[in-house]
């Protein structure tokens, strides 16, 4: 019988990942407070 080779996940760089979890919570709540606002603006701007 063939033995299947079992890939672990590793951590790279000690578990870093990518930008900490309050970085892209920070990015995703700017980009909807804008899109809210420039959509509220265009709103009351109507005639």
């Amino acid at each position: 019988m063939a033995s299947i080779a079992m890939a672990r996940p590793r951590p790279d760089r000690d578990g870093a990942s990518g930008p900490a979890p309050w970085f892209k919570w920070a990015v995703f709540a700017l980009t909807f407070g804008l899109l809210l606002s420039d959509y509220m603006s265009r709103r009351s701007s109507r005639s």
